[in-house]
């Protein structure tokens, strides 16, 4: 169990994440053989984007905010939380490509919260997930 969130630090808690989110993936063209590769890769980065979005949504809307808090704390995945003066502190540690990574990593978390609070309330998670989110994120998240 880690911080116990009230109204604001939850508040707080979901805004650092649209902002983790919201950053530029500094994607630099000169690392890209061809226009095309570049593309491709944008729009695959753009996709996460949406994926993590929806993901966080759905985590925001169902008020899920002290257990995805409870995910990052205790985590030993690469996107981790802490505390400082009331203000949340995200720390991610790069595997391969930080641009390609970033924005999956929230939407990791979000999955595994939103696995975890259905799987207790005893609701069939890939069904649910089938009605509330698009095909890709049933697909490379509830499969």
């Amino acid at each position: 169990m880690g911080t116990k969130l009230n109204a604001e630090k939850t508040e707080k808690l979901f805004n650092a994440l649209n902002s983790w989110l919201n950053q530029r993936p500094n994607l630099d063209y000169r690392d890209y053989a061809c226009a095309r590769s570049y593309n491709s890769e944008y729009r695959s980065i753009l996709s996460d984007l949406h994926d993590a979005r929806d993901l966080l949504n759905y985590c925001e809307h169902m008020e899920l905010g002290q257990l995805l808090n409870d995910r990052l704390e205790n985590s030993s995945d690469r996107l981790t939380l802490t505390w400082s003066d009331d203000r949340p502190v995200l720390d991610y540690t790069v595997g391969q490509y930080w641009s390609t990574e970033y924005r999956v990593a929230v939407a990791s978390a979000c999955k595994s919260v939103i696995w975890a609070y259905l799987r207790e309330k005893n609701i069939d998670v890939k069904n649910k997930a089938k009605q509330v989110f698009r095909k890709r994120i049933v697909r490379d998240y509830f499969n």
